[in-house]
């Protein structure tokens, strides 16, 4: 069992292998909210309804959608966590929380008419995005002490998460809205685990040859 274990977060802590997990589900959540839907009778364009209300066209694709989504989340936040020095608890609490919520909205999919189901899954699916956010949030707000950097990438991620409220209010519910927050999480994930944006020389040149801590 511990040979197993021992395997299993390796294949998790490789460079290689979290990358292609976060393209792929960068990838699969876009096409995702691409597809067509007919919904009330009435057929609507690319990236104009939610995840929620295409779930209810394509529930097969969604339990799809939810396994990409957290594989690439799951993979690449605690691989920046690592291989950043960043050891919060309620970082990896809100993470796990957010995991917990989307599962939610597949157990209890949205309905047309307004009732407590639709209350859940709505109450789940904000929440999924509320403590998604702040397993980042927390993680650059600890880190933007050490380097400017994070601190910039903190103040942009709050800006998308306004905007995204703000449009939400303005134009009411919108896939490509909802999308928002979850590519510029995907974006800064890939600038921390794979660019030397947040590395200084400094620590470059002290970063030792073998595995990161």
């Amino acid at each position: 069992m511990e040979k197993v274990k021992s395997v299993f977060w390796k294949i998790a802590d490789n460079r290689i292998f979290c990358m292609v997990w976060l393209f792929l589900g960068a990838g699969f959540i876009t096409w995702f909210g691409a597809l067509k839907v007919t919904y009330l009778g009435v057929t609507y364009p690319r990236f104009v309804k939610t995840a929620s209300v295409i779930a209810m066209c394509h529930p097969k694709l969604y339990y799809l959608w939810i396994i990409f989504m957290i594989a690439a989340l799951w993979l690449n936040i605690t691989y920046m966590y690592r291989h950043n020095g960043y050891r919060g608890k309620a970082g990896r609490v809100t993470m796990y929380l957010g995991f917990a919520c989307i599962i939610m909205t597949k157990i209890i999919p949205h309905e047309d008419e307004f009732n407590w189901r639709m209350v859940v899954h709505w109450t789940s699916a904000l929440a999924f995005g509320v403590f998604c956010a702040a397993s980042i949030v927390l993680f650059l707000a600890n880190k933007s002490k050490e380097n400017r950097r994070y601190f910039y990438t903190l103040l942009s991620f709050i800006f998308v998460l306004a905007a995204m409220i703000v449009l939400l209010i303005l134009f009411k519910e919108n896939g490509a809205i909802e999308t928002l927050p979850i590519w510029s999480a995907y974006v800064i994930l890939y600038l921390a685990n794979f660019t030397g944006l947040y590395k200084s020389k400094a620590a470059v040149q002290k970063a030792p040859a073998g595995k990161e801590t």
